[in-house]
Formats: C-alpha cells, sequence, structure tokens
C-alpha cells in the first residue's frame, strides 16, 4: 500500500498498525533492527539516511525506552538474578506482552504469572523471582492506584458507625510472600504496630553489585505496600509487615465491611481482643479506610 497519500480514517489505521508492527519487531544482535520491506512504505529516505535507517532510529528508541520502564520498576527481581538471565527474562517477557495501554505503568502487570509459566527458569527460583515480581509490582500499584476520603474521628464517633460499610484504601497492597524479598531493597523495613513503615529507597540493597546477586531463605512474610504523602512532599512508597491475624482482619475491608461484621468473624476465629484494637489503630492512623464505594482495587 502506498502511504505517501493518505485519504481516509481506513488509511491512517492501516498506517498506524504496519507502523506499529514495523518499530516492534524485536532488536537484534548490537541492538540492530530487523531489515523490513515496508520500511520504505512508511518513511522516505534522506540525504543521509535510508528508508530502513530511519525506521531503526524508531524501532531502536521504541525497545530502548520500554526496556529501561522495566528496568526502573523491578528493582527487587534484579538483585536475585544474574545481568544475562535478567536481560534474556525481561525481552522475553516484552516480546510475549508487548505494551498495550497508554501509560508504561502497566508494562509488567503480567510478569508474576509469566515467571511461573516460563519453561526455562529452574523450578526451584521460579517462587522467589514470582514474589520478586509480585514485591515490584505492588509498589507500581501503590504509588498509581486512587486514595480516597479517610475515615475522620469525628465520624467515629457517631451512632451507628459499626454498621457503616468500610472499605480499604485502593493504594494499599496486601500480598503474602515465600521470601521476604523486600528486605533486599534499602531502608524496606518495619516500625512498630501503629507508626509507618520504613521508607523503600529507590536504591538496591548495600552490597547489591552486578557480579553478586543477593541470596534470600525462604521465610514466608505478610505485607502491606502503601503510600503516603509528607505535607507538601511528593509521595512516597512505604511497607509495612503484618502478623497473620493483622493481614486477615485488613483483608476483610477489602471487598467492604463493617466493623460490627469484622469483630464477629474475628470473635470466631479467636483473635484476641488487643489485636483487634492494636490493628484498628493501625488502620486509622495510617488512613487505610474510606467509606467511598470505590475502594478497593482487588
Amino acid at each position: 500500500m502506498d502511504f505517501s497519500r493518505i485519504k481516509s480514517k481506513s488509511d491512517l489505521k492501516t498506517f498506524q498498525r504496519v507502523f506499529a508492527e514495523v518499530i516492534r519487531r524485536p532488536l537484534g544482535k548490537n541492538s540492530r533492527s530487523f531489515r523490513d520491506k515496508r520500511s520504505a512504505l512508511i518513511v522516505k529516505s534522506s540525504g543521509s539516511m535510508t528508508s530502513y535507517e530511519r525506521m531503526e532510529v524508531y524501532s531502536q528508541q521504541y525497545w530502548w525506552r520500554i526496556q529501561q520502564s522495566f528496568d526502573e520498576d523491578f528493582i527487587a527481581l534484579q538483585t536475585v538474578m544474574t545481568d544475562g538471565d535478567y536481560i534474556k527474562l525481561r525481552n522475553q517477557y516484552l516480546e510475549t506482552h508487548p505494551s498495550t495501554s497508554f501509560t508504561l505503568r502497566d508494562l509488567g502487570s503480567r510478569l508474576p504469572d509469566f515467571l511461573m509459566k516460563e519453561k526455562s527458569l529452574a523450578k526451584g527460583r521460579k517462587a522467589l523471582f514470582r514474589d520478586c515480581a509480585t514485591y515490584d509490582w505492588a509498589r507500581i500499584e501503590a504509588y498509581g492506584l486512587a486514595e480516597f476520603q479517610r475515615i475522620s474521628a469525628e465520624a467515629i464517633r457517631k451512632a451507628g458507625f459499626a454498621r457503616k460499610m468500610l472499605y480499604l484504601q485502593p493504594h494499599v497492597r496486601l500480598i503474602k510472600l515465600d521470601y521476604p524479598v523486600h528486605r533486599l531493597i534499602e531502608g524496606s523495613r518495619i516500625g512498630d504496630a501503629g507508626e509507618p513503615g520504613k521508607l523503600i529507597a529507590n536504591g538496591l540493597a548495600v552490597g547489591y553489585s552486578s557480579s553478586s546477586r543477593m541470596k534470600l531463605k525462604r521465610a514466608p512474610v505478610r505485607l502491606a505496600v502503601y503510600r503516603l504523602t509528607e505535607g507538601a512532599l511528593e509521595s512516597r512508597i512505604f511497607v509495612k509487615e503484618l502478623t497473620p491475624n493483622q493481614y486477615t482482619i485488613i483483608s476483610m475491608f477489602l471487598c467492604g465491611a463493617s466493623l460490627k461484621r469484622v469483630s464477629e468473624n474475628v470473635f470466631v476465629s479467636k483473635v484476641p481482643s488487643e489485636e483487634i484494637g492494636e490493628t484498628f489503630s493501625l488502620l486509622m492512623s495510617l488512613g487505610w479506610l474510606t467509606a467511598d464505594r470505590r475502594g478497593t482495587t482487588l
């Protein structure tokens, strides 16, 4: 098809589809793109570059950008894989699941499932890799998902509050892991109950290098990954380790629950009353509860 004259929306749609197909072809050795005859149909040659060379620039910029974005998002995963294994895995994933969203935020959404299905990975390492990807993805969601109006102290004192439906804030991501992979990230330790978890730094844990990867022993852990905005400062991501009972109680608010229903359920589960009170104090102090029906996102 001759794209030099686009006469209809149908022609434009075809042009966009072909353009995307050409630049999305995986790069070859030394980041060179494969020659595609359709390049000459899409762009013209210039005095210094052929049509193929000009299309190669588009293709390289596309791949380099999404690879960079992916690398920035999955920090924990990189700490437990060699450079070669990580790059091979990243490229396989991006070729299998190319970007289909208007935002690069969603690029790695299917990575945890992809890792468990990937046959080239050693079975004994899949759970660790999946946990790293799950944790990294929780950090991405915690940063980007909504926060609705928090429950105020005045609302608690109103009659009938115990029967009011409450929801967990969407940005609070609850995850169960087989490995404490959050400890791979510098500064990801927690505070005492009722206090904010420690800030997750952008850097890797002390001792990290490209030639020496972190090793973790299996130790199941339950985490809450969430966002806090401190005054006029930029929103930051924190992580907090939860006890099994805390995780159970907080999970009840995922689809909405009243304090009365939660209390009845945990009573049956024989959760100590003092832990129920401590967990509710934690929820209130960190603003994790809302009465907005739009919370939460599973």
